[in-house]
Protein backbone atom coordinates (compact mmCIF):
# COMPACT_ATOMS: atom_id res chain seq x y z
CA UNK A 1 0.00 0.00 0.00
CA UNK A 2 1.26 3.83 -0.72
CA UNK A 3 -0.29 6.52 0.86
CA UNK A 4 -0.21 10.06 -0.89
CA UNK A 5 -1.05 13.23 1.28
CA UNK A 6 -1.75 16.50 0.41
CA UNK A 7 0.16 19.29 2.82
CA UNK A 8 -2.18 22.33 3.17
CA UNK A 9 -1.35 25.50 5.51
CA UNK A 10 -2.51 28.08 6.11
CA UNK A 11 -2.89 29.44 2.55
CA UNK A 12 -4.52 27.05 0.38
CA UNK A 13 -1.99 27.92 -2.29
CA UNK A 14 0.47 26.14 -0.72
CA UNK A 15 -0.86 22.43 -1.14
CA UNK A 16 1.88 20.12 -2.37
CA UNK A 17 1.37 16.49 -2.63
CA UNK A 18 3.24 14.01 -1.39
CA UNK A 19 3.91 10.32 -2.16
CA UNK A 20 4.82 8.13 0.88
CA UNK A 21 5.94 4.55 0.08
CA UNK A 22 5.78 1.96 2.79
CA UNK A 23 8.12 2.91 5.60
CA UNK A 24 8.28 5.49 8.37
CA UNK A 25 8.06 9.37 7.51
CA UNK A 26 9.38 11.82 10.27
CA UNK A 27 6.82 15.14 10.20
CA UNK A 28 8.53 18.45 11.80
CA UNK A 29 10.26 21.61 11.71
CA UNK A 30 13.49 19.75 11.42
CA UNK A 31 15.56 19.14 8.01
CA UNK A 32 16.27 15.55 9.12
CA UNK A 33 12.55 15.11 9.02
CA UNK A 34 11.09 13.57 5.63
CA UNK A 35 8.04 15.56 5.69
CA UNK A 36 9.00 19.31 6.62
CA UNK A 37 6.54 21.71 7.88
CA UNK A 38 7.52 25.28 8.03
CA UNK A 39 4.97 25.90 10.86
CA UNK A 40 5.85 27.23 14.19
CA UNK A 41 2.93 25.24 15.86
CA UNK A 42 4.54 21.82 14.65
CA UNK A 43 7.60 20.48 16.90
CA UNK A 44 10.91 19.59 15.27
CA UNK A 45 9.68 15.70 15.42
CA UNK A 46 5.99 16.36 15.98
CA UNK A 47 4.55 12.97 14.62
CA UNK A 48 5.77 10.12 12.37
CA UNK A 49 3.23 8.13 9.79
CA UNK A 50 4.09 4.88 9.17
CA UNK A 51 2.89 3.11 5.67
CA UNK A 52 2.74 -0.90 6.22
CA UNK A 53 1.31 -3.42 3.88
CA UNK A 54 -1.92 -2.74 4.51
CA UNK A 55 -2.46 0.21 6.71
CA UNK A 56 -1.60 3.41 7.72
CA UNK A 57 -0.75 4.80 10.54
CA UNK A 58 0.13 8.13 12.39
CA UNK A 59 1.76 8.24 15.66
CA UNK A 60 2.36 11.57 17.64
CA UNK A 61 5.82 11.74 19.46
CA UNK A 62 5.08 14.11 22.17
CA UNK A 63 4.31 17.14 20.35
CA UNK A 64 3.50 20.53 22.22
CA UNK A 65 0.37 21.32 20.22
CA UNK A 66 -0.47 17.56 19.47
CA UNK A 67 -1.22 15.08 16.56
CA UNK A 68 -5.71 15.37 15.39
CA UNK A 69 -7.15 12.64 13.12
CA UNK A 70 -10.60 14.42 11.87
CA UNK A 71 -10.53 17.24 14.85
CA UNK A 72 -9.95 14.70 17.48
CA UNK A 73 -6.36 14.48 19.08
CA UNK A 74 -4.96 11.24 19.34
CA UNK A 75 -1.47 9.55 20.21
CA UNK A 76 -1.40 7.14 17.84
CA UNK A 77 -4.36 5.97 14.94
CA UNK A 78 -4.85 3.66 12.26
CA UNK A 79 -5.91 6.09 8.74
CA UNK A 80 -8.44 5.52 6.60
CA UNK A 81 -8.26 6.63 3.05
CA UNK A 82 -10.25 10.77 2.96
CA UNK A 83 -9.15 11.56 6.51
CA UNK A 84 -8.26 14.27 7.76
CA UNK A 85 -4.84 14.53 9.77
CA UNK A 86 -3.58 18.25 11.67
CA UNK A 87 0.23 19.42 12.85
CA UNK A 88 -0.44 21.94 14.76
CA UNK A 89 -2.04 24.37 12.43
CA UNK A 90 -1.21 22.29 9.07
CA UNK A 91 -3.73 20.00 7.90
CA UNK A 92 -3.14 17.06 5.53
CA UNK A 93 -5.57 14.97 3.45
CA UNK A 94 -4.75 11.11 3.40
CA UNK A 95 -5.75 8.93 0.42
CA UNK A 96 -4.70 5.36 0.21
CA UNK A 97 -3.34 3.48 -2.86
CA UNK A 98 -3.71 -0.10 -3.32
CA UNK A 99 -2.80 -2.62 -6.25
CA UNK A 100 -6.35 -4.42 -5.53
CA UNK A 101 -8.03 -2.63 -8.34
CA UNK A 102 -10.89 -4.17 -10.20
CA UNK A 103 -10.92 -2.07 -13.16
CA UNK A 104 -8.69 -3.28 -15.78
CA UNK A 105 -7.32 -0.72 -18.88
CA UNK A 106 -8.17 2.38 -16.89
CA UNK A 107 -5.29 1.88 -14.43
CA UNK A 108 -1.53 3.15 -14.21
CA UNK A 109 0.77 0.65 -12.14
CA UNK A 110 3.74 2.54 -10.44
CA UNK A 111 7.06 1.54 -9.77
CA UNK A 112 6.32 0.67 -6.40
CA UNK A 113 3.42 -1.11 -7.57
CA UNK A 114 0.64 1.25 -6.61
CA UNK A 115 -2.53 1.19 -8.91
CA UNK A 116 -4.01 4.85 -9.58
CA UNK A 117 -7.30 4.69 -11.14
CA UNK A 118 -8.16 7.78 -13.92
CA UNK A 119 -7.92 8.78 -17.76
CA UNK A 120 -4.20 7.12 -17.35
CA UNK A 121 -4.64 5.02 -20.62
CA UNK A 122 -4.44 7.75 -22.83
CA UNK A 123 -0.69 8.72 -21.32
CA UNK A 124 1.75 7.36 -24.03
CA UNK A 125 4.74 5.47 -22.48
CA UNK A 126 6.65 8.67 -22.16
CA UNK A 127 4.29 10.49 -19.85
CA UNK A 128 3.60 7.40 -18.03
CA UNK A 129 7.13 7.98 -17.10
CA UNK A 130 6.59 11.60 -15.82
CA UNK A 131 3.69 10.45 -14.74
CA UNK A 132 4.85 8.40 -12.64
CA UNK A 133 7.50 10.97 -11.10
CA UNK A 134 5.12 13.73 -11.24
CA UNK A 135 3.43 11.68 -7.87
CA UNK A 136 6.81 12.36 -5.32
CA UNK A 137 8.39 16.12 -4.63
CA UNK A 138 10.07 16.42 -7.82
CA UNK A 139 10.77 19.12 -9.90
CA UNK A 140 10.45 19.43 -13.53
CA UNK A 141 14.34 19.57 -13.37
CA UNK A 142 14.84 16.58 -11.06
CA UNK A 143 12.77 14.47 -13.25
CA UNK A 144 14.48 15.59 -16.65
CA UNK A 145 18.07 14.47 -14.70
CA UNK A 146 16.34 11.47 -13.14
CA UNK A 147 15.03 10.33 -16.55
CA UNK A 148 18.46 11.61 -18.46
CA UNK A 149 16.04 13.52 -21.00
CA UNK A 150 15.63 17.39 -21.63
CA UNK A 151 14.17 19.36 -18.96
CA UNK A 152 11.83 20.94 -22.18
CA UNK A 153 10.89 17.34 -22.80
CA UNK A 154 9.41 17.22 -19.32
CA UNK A 155 8.27 20.08 -19.54
CA UNK A 156 6.05 19.83 -22.88
CA UNK A 157 4.58 16.01 -21.53
CA UNK A 158 3.71 18.08 -18.07
CA UNK A 159 1.24 20.43 -20.02
CA UNK A 160 0.47 16.87 -22.35
CA UNK A 161 -0.76 15.11 -18.94
CA UNK A 162 -2.55 18.16 -17.13
CA UNK A 163 -4.68 18.37 -20.96
CA UNK A 164 -5.71 14.89 -20.41
CA UNK A 165 -6.77 15.77 -16.81
CA UNK A 166 -8.32 18.86 -17.68
CA UNK A 167 -6.21 20.37 -15.19
CA UNK A 168 -4.05 23.45 -15.02
CA UNK A 169 -1.30 22.29 -12.45
CA UNK A 170 0.24 20.23 -9.96
CA UNK A 171 -2.31 21.04 -7.20
CA UNK A 172 -5.40 20.08 -9.71
CA UNK A 173 -4.11 17.09 -10.63
CA UNK A 174 -3.87 15.90 -7.28
CA UNK A 175 -6.77 16.82 -5.88
CA UNK A 176 -8.15 15.40 -9.06
CA UNK A 177 -6.54 12.16 -8.45
CA UNK A 178 -7.61 12.08 -4.95
CA UNK A 179 -11.10 12.90 -5.67
CA UNK A 180 -10.94 9.99 -8.31
CA UNK A 181 -9.92 7.42 -5.67
CA UNK A 182 -12.10 8.81 -2.93
CA UNK A 183 -15.16 7.94 -5.41
CA UNK A 184 -13.54 4.92 -6.29
CA UNK A 185 -13.17 3.13 -2.73
CA UNK A 186 -16.82 5.11 -1.68
CA UNK A 187 -18.59 3.38 -4.74
CA UNK A 188 -16.42 0.13 -3.94
CA UNK A 189 -18.16 -0.26 -0.35
CA UNK A 190 -21.18 -0.04 -1.37
CA UNK A 191 -21.23 -3.45 -3.37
Amino acid sequence: MNCIIVLGGKNSARLRPFLLARGTSLVGRSPKCQIVLSDGTVSRTHAKIVVADSSVKVIDLGSRNGTFLNDKRIDSSVVESNQQIRFGKTMILVCLCSSDSSETGSELLTEDGETLQGPHRLLTHGQERIFQLLVKPLTEKQIAVQLDISHHTVHNHVRAIYRVFSVASRTELFARLLLENAETNWSGKDT
